[in-house]
């Protein structure tokens, strides 16, 4: 739910005339469920309320997975961290929840190795956190690879060997794909004559009809134009970092709300040794540092920063950058500097607390649980913080509240998705799904869709997708033509997205 990018919507083209008609399918529509919010936890809503065969439809103001989905860490993990607090019972459902998706989604998901380094003096925090990972090992069911000690390992290639010793390996789990992309494949298979998925689809007005116990909405299609009246049975709030401000819109009165912390991670060429993800202790607030490979990159961090409002906390600062790269500098054998980044990621971290909390903490200290408030009386549900992992069991402690006051209906399997389309892009060695592709089968409109969130060139290509020295201007160019019928319109996305790069990327670096 981000506001639109700079580009310009280009004219009608075939699949602007497929969207006109899925708007006026839509219009008058009575659907069982509306959800807002189609990040990773309306998606997932979405698909169990889908599979239970229910009259859904999912709309998100901006392109699907467009906020704090397309931002993580891609990790799929077990919650270590709750140990520190004890909290066994959390632990215990993350780390089921990471093994189902490892076992559901082999082809998106897989078991990774997490590498922690200890300083070579801290004998006694290395004996502490051992016993720590041997505890999670069981609690998991012993599900996992053993935690062990290594001494010789391939990463000390790049590292500063003589500040750590013996390093301590545990298991989770990565994202294959991008995270845009586990979103978006909760998605796709529920196309069809029951359900409907708009992504670039704005609330105009959202009103409870009491009489009736209705909700009744006016959307409009913010590239189009076009507008539609529907009307459900239950609203689901899963606008993220919005939800707050969405509550006010509904006229929710909440017992929660979010913290928000700014997440920043940036991205370096990755080196060839480099196969598990690195952990460092940064030595501030119980804090640690990643050096994770994926793909072609490594990426590096996160920060954890609070932030006031959301503008704050989707803007990367120079002073984030120079954090990141000191750190980094401090525990690898290199020198990193501005000129080596290949990509920037920075995002909000949703994090639920209770409404009157006014205990100012750093936001490691705050859970990463989610929290659901359900309004009988207004067939309303709003949910709040969330990660990749529990998804699922978000999922379906929402379904357990509304699906007893939806009308009975059989339950429908997910279609399969065809593979496809692939096509070449410059720097990168594995083809990537074409634009082609996704204009006419993945809901894709702007060039900034396809290079950011339906494929993975914005993030593994130097300045996103442009290249070191804009040597990609062209095939950006093609690209851009896709998804405009005209040269003049293609040109104008070209240039609004070299200046978004400009803005986004290239003059942050330039005071690093």
């Amino acid at each position: 739910m981000t506001p639109l990018s700079k580009e310009t919507a280009p004219p009608e083209s075939s699949a602007d005339r497929t969207r006109k008609a899925l708007f006026e399918k839509a219009n008058g529509t009575n659907f069982d469920v509306v959800i807002i919010g189609a990040g990773i936890s309306g998606a997932r809503i979405y698909h169990e309320l889908c599979q239970k065969g229910h009259r859904v439809l999912l709309f998100d103001r901006a392109d699907f997975a467009s906020g704090t989905s397309q931002t993580s860490g891609l990790m799929i993990w077990g919650g270590l961290l709750y140990l520190k607090d004890l909290d066994v019972k959390t632990v215990r459902g993350l780390c089921r929840a990471r093994d189902e998706l490892i076992e559901r989604l082999p082809e998106k998901i897989r078991p990774q190795s997490l590498r922690y380094l200890p300083r070579r003096k801290d004998l006694r925090n290395r004996q502490l956190v051992r016993a720590g990972m041997i505890l999670y090992w069981l609690l998991g069911s012993q599900r996992r690879r053993f935690p062990d000690s290594e001494s010789t390992f391939p990463e000390q290639e790049f590292l500063k060997e003589e500040l750590f010793g013996d390093s301590l390996t545990f298991e989770e789990a990565m994202l294959e794909i991008s995270d845009c992309r586990f979103a978006l494949e909760w998605i796709l298979p529920h196309a069809g004559k029951e359900n409907m998925a708009l992504n670039y689809c704005e609330a105009e007005s959202l009103t409870f009809d009491a009489s009736d116990k209705r909700w009744r909405l006016d959307l409009r299609d913010r590239l189009r134009g076009e507008e539609a009246e529907v009307t459900a049975g239950i609203m689901i709030n899963a606008a993220g970092v919005w939800t707050d401000e969405l509550n006010l819109r509904l006229g929710t009165d909440s017992p929660y709300r979010h913290e928000l912390s700014k997440g920043v991670y940036v991205s370096v060429k990755r080196p060839p040794t480099l196969q598990d993800i690195l952990i460092f202790d940064t030595g501030r607030d119980d804090d640690t540092l990643t050096f994770a490979p994926w793909g072609p990159v490594a990426m590096c961090g996160p920060t954890e920063t609070s932030v006031a409002s959301i503008p704050d906390g989707f803007r990367v600062s120079p002073d984030d950058v120079r954090y990141l790269l000191g750190l980094a500098n401090a525990n690898l054998d290199t020198c990193y500097g501005s000129g080596d980044i290949v990509s920037l990621r920075c995002g909000i971290r949703p994090l639920g607390v209770r409404r009157g909390r006014s205990k100012v903490v750093h936001p490691l200290k705050l859970s990463r649980k989610h929290l659901v408030h359900h309004d009988p009386e207004r067939n309303l549900v709003a949910v709040y913080g969330g990660k990749l992992t529990s998804c699922g069991s978000l999922a379906e402690q929402v379904c357990s509240l509304v699906s007893p006051q939806l009308p009975g209906r059989s339950g429908k399997r997910a279609r399969e998705l065809p593979s496809p389309m692939t096509e070449s892009f410059p720097g990168l060695e594995e083809p990537v799904p074409s634009a082609t592709w996704c204009r006419d089968h993945e809901h894709c409109h702007t060039l900034g869709d396809y290079l950011r969130r339906r494929t993975n060139i914005a993030q593994w290509v130097p300045r996103g997708g442009l290249g070191i020295h804009s040597e990609n201007l062209e095939a950006i160019r093609n690209i851009a033509r896709v998804f405009a019928p005209d040269e003049v319109a293609a040109n104008a996305s070209v240039d609004a997205y070299r200046e978004q790069i400009r803005d986004n990327h290239d003059q942050v670096l330039t005071t690093v």
